[in-house]
């Protein structure tokens, strides 16, 4: 069997571990390239390389690609609080335009690139959303998911040059979650006595899984198509009763009303208006306040794909954090705020 290297960007970010980890277990060659290589979590090993590479450099990345035969573009993590539009231009757009073109140049045979949710519409927990269905708002409203979606838009754009596969994975959940990430929304139900909670709900899956959903969509998927990886629809109410079992804690559950929500991001927006960056804006809010439920029923027939429960994804989650120290002192009382 011919030995395959495959580009990895952002090798040190939550899916990017478990990325690497799902292709060396396929015994593909690896090249990890991540502007952090310290934050980087894996241990050195065969088949293996870490690479020190800027997505918004060209100079800085292309030759990386050297000897490559695919590629697999996780974009740069953005923070949501940004004001302008041309920073998440610049963060999702641009970087997918240069690795695109670069790979073109280098003769790239696959490009996979890891899209966002909020590029299709989302539904019901009876009628979920699916790749066929446009975004919607409160989704459509936000600068990220234009720029996600137009990031999308272009690298599809050149499937005739290249074979390009989009994947979507939903909220992820796991270890390896060096910021947290996704994970931080079980720093806000930890062991906690009671538990305030939004009335809205969405879709997690297991990081394990939406790895290897990457890698079958890198020797499956369609030149063309993008596939989104879902796992559970839950409410957060819900969630956070998985949780609480998880960590053997019998909170108290309160629902925060809608209406306290929407007043707080209309004052988040007049804060924004004002040039001050913050997380409580009028879109945010109203984003808690939604049920955002997807269905992974086209990976499922043409990448052979299924999730696996999310509970044990919470658990090993749990415990990463609990042995890095990720749930005491300064750093947890930092994060609890963002």
């Amino acid at each position: 069997m011919e030995q395959k290297t495959v580009l990895v960007t952002e090798a040190d970010s939550l899916l990017g571990t478990h990325v690497i980890r799902c292709l060396l277990a396929c015994q593909y060659h690896v090249r990890g390239m991540t502007r952090r290589p310290h934050k980087f979590r894996l241990k050195p090993q065969y088949r293996l390389e870490l690479v020190k590479g800027n997505i918004h450099d060209a100079r800085s990345f292309s030759r990386h690609l050297e000897g490559c035969d695919q590629v697999i573009h996780i974009s740069p993590g953005v923070s949501r609080n940004l004001i302008r539009y041309f920073d998440y231009y610049t963060e999702h757009v641009r970087s997918a335009h240069l690795l695109v073109q670069q790979s073109i140049r280098y003769r790239i045979k696959r490009f996979v690139y890891v899209g966002a949710t909020c590029c299709f519409g989302f539904g019901s927990r009876e009628t979920p959303g699916d790749e066929s269905r446009t975004p919607r708002k409160p989704f459509s409203a936000s600068h990220y998911t234009k720029s996600k979606r137009e990031a999308q838009e272009l690298v599809l754009h050149y499937r005739k040059r290249i074979e390009v596969v989009v994947v979507n994975p939903t909220c992820m959940l796991g270890p390896y979650d060096n910021e947290p990430a996704s994970g931080r929304i079980l720093l806000r139900g930890y062991r906690k006595k009671w538990i305030f909670h939004p009335p809205g709900g969405k879709n997690f899956v297991p990081v394990t899984d939406a790895a290897n959903g990457v890698v079958k969509a890198l020797e499956k998927g369609k030149n063309g198509e993008s596939y989104l990886l879902c796992g559970e629809n839950l409410s957060y109410r819900e969630f956070f009763e998985k949780l609480s079992r998880a960590t053997g804690n019998t909170p108290r559950y309160v629902q925060i009303p809608r209406q306290l929500l929407v007043g707080i991001g209309m004052l988040g927006d007049v804060v924004r208006f004002l040039g001050i960056a913050n997380s409580f804006t009028l879109y945010r809010m109203r984003l808690l306040c939604t049920h955002r439920f997807y269905t992974s029923h086209k990976a499922t027939a043409e990448l052979e794909w299924q999730a696996t429960p999310v509970e044990p994804a919470i658990r090993e989650a749990i415990h990463w954090f609990e042995h890095n120290s990720i749930f005491v002192g300064k750093r947890y009382r930092q994060l609890r705020t963002v």
